[in-house]
């Protein structure tokens, strides 16, 4: 059995969230490091139902590349203190077959409110039949992580909690993936 993951990375940051992209690039290069990983990267603006052929056919592209995940990391911020961003909850309503049985690893950015966002999420999830896994890597103060030159820092203290919620993630997307492949989720519920 063919034990590498299929990881999408999911970040949920506005167009003109310039954080957003700097963490998502930061954290790729981190799963990149790891040979136990094919990464797929994707923003939920990527989903968007349009009338521009070129764009309908990127987003059928992102739809098929999201279906083979064996498991999700997700990259976000609050909007505000009492929900997540809504692109990302349009993205989880239109893909719950798709998360059902497999893990999903959180990191949050900004304030004490990414780490509500996380709780709200965690507990959609569940009703989905997906796993969210309870440790979480928060970067509060986040835009203090990126440098005048727009690169960002790593420093010790999210490098470790990174690569233990990464370990965690690949566990359970293989674990999952088992038994998956050995009863389908879908005679199970």
């Amino acid at each position: 059995m063919d034990h590498r993951i299929q990881l999408t990375l999911i970040y949920s940051g506005t167009h003109d969230d310039c954080l957003s992209s700097r963490l998502a690039e930061w954290a790729s290069n981190v799963i990149a490091q790891r040979a136990k990983f094919d990464l797929n990267v994707i923003s939920p603006g990527s989903f968007t139902i349009t009338n521009d052929i070129p764009a309908e056919i990127r987003r059928r592209e992102c739809l098929r590349r999201f279906a083979r995940s064996d498991a999700f990391l997700v990259l976000t911020q609050a909007e505000n203190a009492d929900r997540y961003p809504s692109r990302l909850e349009e993205l989880i309503e239109s893909a719950a077959e798709i998360v059902r049985a497999r893990p999903v690893g959180f990191v949050s950015y900004g304030d004490a409110a990414g780490s509500t966002s996380v709780h709200q999420l965690q507990r959609r999830l569940l009703a989905l039949h997906a796993v969210p896994l309870g440790n979480v890597v928060s970067l509060h103060n986040s835009w203090e992580l990126v440098d005048a030159e727009g690169q960002m820092a790593q420093p010790e203290g999210i490098r470790i909690p990174m690569a233990r919620l990464l370990v965690q993630l690949n566990w359970w997307a293989v674990a999952l993936k088992v038994a998956r492949n050995h009863v389908p989720f879908e005679r199970v519920c």
